[in-house]
């Protein structure tokens, strides 16, 4: 618990023996005054007293003892790769007590707590603990009269906004001409809820009460009472447009419209349809109930009072909402899709897959550029790298490693190949055959430094960011920040994309670009309002 620093759910604290007993709030204080007034108040026995029995054979040897610590720290710089200090020092602070006394230890746990406290990694996590709280909180009041949601589309992301939205107490409409897809979506809140109420978080009446609250349909039936629609469909225009023509036929004309879509034009959809002020982008991130993110994308014609509905909506469900301009990629994707297409870059240049993989993890960031293709797509990454490149240029042209992948059927983890093999099971090994699909699309090289690695990745994103806010794309750099560390998974131990720009120094990072530029190719030609921001002697936050 102390280097997890996870949070406990009641009915497992009370379990372990770390709470006494548990209650409903209404009864709080009645068990509380018969708790103060029990002379030995009780614990509850463990269910598994053998286990019990064992562990504190071994905190009392010295040997169990250190068999404990060594398997801890092992545990944590599987979990950290050392990018966090401060499990590791609890760790040497208990072990200090064990060893020499619990005043020594506190001693020790004194001074490591101060060293902890002045680090760069405790400052950035302060700052992006402020940063997420900053949005997560807000007025909540624009979103109450919606009641009643519909979502159009069940597959992986509509059956995941529905579950969701019906946990959160919303009356949930879903539906899906595929009578599978409405069946799978079904079977995931099902599965979902019955893990929550086996955990104790949700009583068995509250489990049937989200289960309720969702319907099923094959068929655009009762829409009329649905306060928010959300339309979470192929991610093709044609069929987006088409959808929504219908919907505005079935729906009130107040209700909110929103689409799930991920790089198509808010702009475009709304095209032709009645009062189309009330039609933004609502973008959800895979997995939906474990990513925090969601974009809301407010095109030039919706209006504010709509963007504030789907804010408030947004955090209803737990989210944290980045309000983000209608412009292709919107703002995670435009930065997150050249950190993956320099990724194949690399490949090209001879850079191993491996390689690059580590050296990106011991940055930080949650996998590998590589792991990320495969668990995205690589049709569907390949499909939004070419939309940006019709819209921005040769900055944005796709590796051609893209395309042989998908001209050897390999989609990643969906399909058990990418650049990457899976098992049935999702199990991730190398693929010592990948050369043969690349051919000659790979020169031989001496390879690439760590570090160059790390800016031929990473650089670009910050080129691309400060275009995003030079192009009113979002309003603020915290913004940025915000969604690059909950979107995209950017390491928070480094206060964000734009904090580690400035920690490096813009006029450094200008100067790296530049040189890339001339030595590599022209994409990595410094933007303009980067190169005034250098010349000024300032960073993003300053």
């Amino acid at each position: 618990m102390i280097t997890s620093g996870s949070r406990i759910h009641p009915k497992k604290a009370l379990r372990i023996g770390l709470a006494d007993e548990v209650v409903k709030p209404e009864f709080l204080m009645q068990a509380a005054r018969s708790f103060a007034g029990k002379s030995r108040p009780g614990r509850k026995t463990s269910s598994r007293p053998w286990r019990k029995r064992i562990l504190k054979v071994l905190e009392k040897t010295r040997y169990g003892r250190n068999l404990i610590f060594k398997k801890a720290r092992k545990t944590v710089l599987e979990n950290t790769r050392d990018h966090y200090p401060a499990p590791m020092a609890a760790i040497e602070a208990m072990e200090e007590g064990y060893a020499h006394g619990i005043e020594m230890g506190y001693e020790m746990e004194a001074r490591l707590e101060g060293e902890m406290i002045v680090s760069d990694v405790c400052k950035n996590l302060i700052k992006v603990f402020h940063l997420r709280e900053g949005f997560l909180h807000g007025d909540l009041s624009p979103a109450e009269d919606i009641k009643s949601v519909a979502v159009i589309g069940a597959g992986i992301m509509g059956g995941g906004i529905a579950a969701l939205s019906a946990e959160k107490g919303f009356r949930v409409r879903l539906m899906d001409l595929s009578s599978d897809a409405l069946g799978a979506a079904l079977r995931f809140l099902h599965k979902d809820v019955g893990k929550k109420r086996k955990k104790g978080r949700i009583t068995g009446v509250q489990a049937q009460w989200t289960l309720d609250r969702l319907a099923t349909d094959n068929q655009l039936r009762g829409f009329g009472n649905s306060d928010l629609i959300i339309e979470a469909v192929a991610e093709r225009m044609d069929v987006k447009r088409s959808v929504l023509s219908d919907v505005v036929a079935a729906v009130s004309r107040d209700a909110v419209i929103a689409s799930n879509t991920s790089s198509l034009s808010i702009d475009g959809m709304a095209e032709g349809l009645t009062n189309p002020s009330r039609v933004a982008g609502l973008h959800f991130f895979n997995p939906v109930d474990r990513m925090p993110l969601v974009e809301v994308i407010h095109g030039e014609q919706t209006s504010g009072d709509t963007v504030e509905k789907l804010t408030a909506f947004a955090r209803k469900l737990g989210k944290i909402p980045i309000v983000v301009k209608d412009r292709p990629g919107f703002l995670v994707n435009r930065l997150l899709l050249p950190y993956m297409n320099e990724g194949a870059r690399l490949l090209e240049e001879g850079a191993d897959v491996q390689q690059v993989d580590k050296v990106m993890l011991d940055f930080g960031m949650p996998m590998g550029v590589f792991i990320l293709l495969d668990v995205v797509g690589l049709d569907i990454a390949s499909h939004a790298g070419e939309s940006l490149f019709e819209q921005f240029g040769e900055r944005m042209r796709l590796s051609p490693v893209m395309s042989a992948m998908l001209e050897a059927e390999r989609l990643g983890r969906k399909n058990g190949k990418g650049f990457y093999l899976y098992d049935s099971k999702g199990k991730r090994k190398p693929d010592r055959g990948l050369g043969k699909v690349l051919g000659s699309l790979v020169v031989d090289s001496d390879g690439l430094g760590d570090d160059d690695i790390v800016n031929r990745l990473i650089l670009p994103m910050v080129n691309e960011a400060s275009l995003c806010l030079d192009e009113g794309i979002v309003d603020t750099v915290q913004a940025v920040d915000a969604a690059m560390i909950l979107g995209a998974g950017f390491p928070p131990f480094r206060g964000g994309l734009l904090r580690y720009a400035d920690s490096e120094g813009v006029d450094r990072i200008v100067d790296i670009l530049e040189e890339l530029s001339s030595t590599v190719d022209e994409r990595f030609v410094p933007s303009e309002p980067l190169k005034d921001m250098a010349r000024a002697g300032k960073g993003f936050y300053s």
